[in-house]
């Protein structure tokens, strides 16, 4: 070696030395720089593996869900009777449940929250059943350290209560995403990254308590949301029965059709000026059916899909055309070809090809428009609701 054309070997050495102290050695480049995510190969796949449930036939252990109505519809008291019987170990109106710690996330009106667990509690006991509630403003489309103080109370709760936290509720979305937009793709899906953060940290079930929009007939906001839940339950309230339903589901029964009434339970009572404190509880009706379905049959499959693809495609892609003596003032439609492309995206036909999805759309769009579900007026389609 020619020590004027590549140094001195002693000087090299001892530059070497100074660099990487301790006999260390030069990052090799070839060495991956991150580290990979664990494999399943198809032969470890469990051959006994069975679907684990939180309330059973309802809520997926470790799964996402959106449960939507009206405002007054009942859905956070409903939730909240659920959540209440799964942290008692009680059978949710025949529905066998897990035991678990339940954590309630109250993004609005906290107090009323606790009022009506304390309804619960008196109707019931269980005062030690391990629910725990906690209030504040929440920015999970925003802001990390919010999911994180989530995640770290969900684990204090499992430590202090003994038993995992199985279950986090956000009640509600649009009071949990502060300053966000939810109609926004980038704002949603944030809020959509921070919840698969919550139920990755913690293995619970996260459910969205939703508003619905002035339709009535899909959970509000962009449609990312939608596209990543395991499950959406819609209620609706006809005079005083309420109804949940199964929306979508992805791997589950979904022929669930509950029907209840509120209750108002005396929590207390006023020393000075004698008023009574009430809050509501749930009663389910035995023998009642209500469904919002105009004709009063259940929707197949494939319809159920192209009426939700109707929805998403006129919350993400929907306009007003001009003003038309066939067509509601102010509403939202698109075209007959984009609901067929959202619907064939959204999997109406499990061949997936041309003409089975020609076939699947035509079959589901005109039982959808007789029904009543969707009107038209070439080349616009909308909803009814």
């Amino acid at each position: 070696m020619r020590h004027d054309e590549f140094g001195d070997p002693e000087e090299i050495e001892q530059a070497r030395a100074r660099k990487w102290p301790d006999g260390g050695s030069p990052p090799d480049d070839r060495a991956p720089a991150v580290k990979p995510y664990p494999l399943t190969f198809l032969g470890d796949i469990d051959a006994s593996a069975s679907k684990d449930w939180l309330v059973h036939g309802v809520l997926g252990m470790g799964e996402l869900s959106d449960i939507f109505g009206a405002p007054g519809s009942g859905k956070s008291v409903l939730v909240g009777d659920m959540a209440f019987h799964v942290a008692a170990g009680l059978d949710w109106n025949g529905y066998r449940v897990k035991q678990s710690a339940v954590l309630y996330v109250a993004a609005e009106r906290s107090e009323l929250v606790k009022r009506r667990f304390l309804a619960l509690r008196n109707t019931y006991g269980h005062d030690d059943a391990p629910l725990a509630v906690i209030g504040g403003s929440f920015a999970l489309a925003q802001k990390a350290e919010d999911t994180a103080r989530i995640i770290a109370t969900a684990q204090e709760l499992t430590e202090t209560a003994g038993t995992p936290c199985r279950w986090v509720i956000i009640d509600t979305k649009n009071r949990a995403m502060a300053g966000a937009d939810e109609n926004s793709a980038k704002d949603m899906g944030m809020l959509v990254t921070n919840l698969g953060e919550i139920q990755n940290a913690t293995g619970a079930h996260v459910t969205v308590i939703d508003h619905m929009p002035h339709d009535g007939q899909r959970m509000r906001g962009h449609g990312a949301l939608l596209g990543a839940v395991d499950s959406t339950f819609r209620i609706t309230k006809a005079g005083d029965i309420r109804t949940m339903e199964i929306d979508k589901v992805n791997d589950g029964p979904d022929d669930l059709r509950f029907a209840f009434a509120l209750e108002s339970i005396e929590i207390g009572t006023d020393d000075e000026t004698g008023d009574v404190t009430t809050a509501p509880i749930v009663k389910a009706l035995e023998g009642v059916t209500a469904s919002q379905n105009p004709t009063g049959r259940k929707l197949t499959k494939s319809a159920t899909i192209a009426l939700r693809a109707l929805q998403t495609a006129i919350d993400e892609a929907g306009e007003v055309p001009p003003a038309s003596n066939h067509i509601p003032p102010g509403i939202k439609t698109v075209t007959a070809d984009t609901w067929r492309e959202y619907a064939a995206r959204m999997g109406i036909s499990p061949a997936g090809n041309t003409d089975a999805v020609r076939i699947a759309f035509k079959r589901a769009s005109e039982s959808l428009i007789a029904s009543g579900h969707v009107a038209s007026w070439s080349p616009h389609v909308w909803t009814t609701g």
